[in-house]
């Protein structure tokens, strides 16, 4: 499975608070108490310096089930001499944070070369990850890294991992070997987090549609007939999920905010849809054709608007509330 070809800010920013982890008190302990301004914007500095000096880097991820809760998770692998040695380069495990909110570190390994292949066969649930491991130019072998309840193994060339005793099955993830393959710059500042802003009002949350509003007055306002049939997730990794009556499209999506969060530039990156033939009345295959066209996002009086390319007309979602 080729790397995902969208980069992913909610991942950047993940990657960089693993690879350049900070202090902002001195050897006395002195400094800015945790979670003010002052604090923040210190630890922000620190880590663009310590990022700049590392030299370029770029990573790769794919996002696949692992444990079983038919929520993907995120795997990673950073390049660049600051995160590779002649063994291989840093991979990661991320899953998505409670809420959503955020992505959490499931496992850091060392010594990854390429690719990483997903086996069907499970430990506590999660499914067993297979590493090549360099032993010169040429030579290696290959080993099971099993998930202990916690964390996988950190150094593939070491127990707990296995080394394979036969061949097994599974998905290849994060080929890099292939000069075709997605790998994108991984950027010292944070252009992520100034769409962060708006994360406060759209990571996590999950909207149901309301009306369908046409520029054309011989069209007007359409709303559908049960709106909890066309909802979108709008997950805090970069992932989208639409449920289109009875089919279902999942994607990426991105924002560059104004300067409040509440409105800004929107954008799906290439959606994946099923093909099921829904009865009528349906706006499925509608609102499908018009959601790579959203161009801007408003969010006013609890809904949120999406407006398409060319004053096409506007999508109103309102927020669905937890169960």
């Amino acid at each position: 499975m080729a790397p995902i070809a969208t980069a992913n800010r909610f991942l950047e920013e993940a990657l960089r608070q693993e690879l350049f982890p900070v202090t902002v008190v001195d050897t006395q302990g002195h400094g800015p108490d945790p979670g003010t301004e002052e604090w923040r914007q210190s630890e922000t500095h620190q880590r663009r310096n310590a990022c700049r000096a590392a030299g370029p880097l770029r990573y790769a991820y794919n996002s696949i089930d692992l444990s079983g809760d038919r929520q993907d998770e995120l795997v990673a692998t950073v390049i660049g001499p600051y995160a590779c040695g002649t063994g291989g380069c840093n991979a990661y495990v991320f899953k998505s944070g409670p809420k959503q909110k955020g992505l959490r570190l499931v496992s850091q390994m060392s010594l990854f070369k390429p690719p990483l292949v997903v086996s069907d066969q499970r430990h506590n649930g999660w499914r067993d990850l297979i590493s090549r491991v360099r032993i010169d130019a040429g030579h290696g072998y290959y080993t099971r890294l099993p998930y202990n309840g916690r964390s996988y193994p950190s150094n593939p060339s070491v127990p707990p991992a296995e080394p394979l005793r036969r061949p097994v099955s599974g998905v290849a993830l994060l080929d890099t070997n292939d000069d075709t393959s997605s790998t994108h710059p991984l950027p010292c500042d944070r252009p992520a987090i100034a769409a962060a802003l708006s994360s406060v009002l759209l990571s996590g949350t999950e909207w149901q549609l309301v009306a369908i509003q046409s520029m054309d007055d011989a069209q007007g306002i359409t709303r559908p007939a049960d709106p909890s049939r066309y909802s979108l997730r709008l997950q805090s990794d970069g992932r989208a999920t639409l449920r289109l009556d009875c089919n279902t499209a999942t994607g990426t999506w991105s924002v560059q905010p104004s300067a409040d969060g509440s409105s800004g530039s929107f954008r799906f990156g290439p959606l994946a849809a099923t093909g099921a033939l829904c009865p009528p009345p349906s706006l499925g295959e509608r609102l499908a054709a018009q959601a790579p066209f959203v161009r801007t996002f408003l969010v006013k009086d609890g809904r949120l608007h999406l407006s398409l390319l060319a004053d096409a007309g506007i999508l109103v979602w309102e927020r669905k509330q937890p169960r």
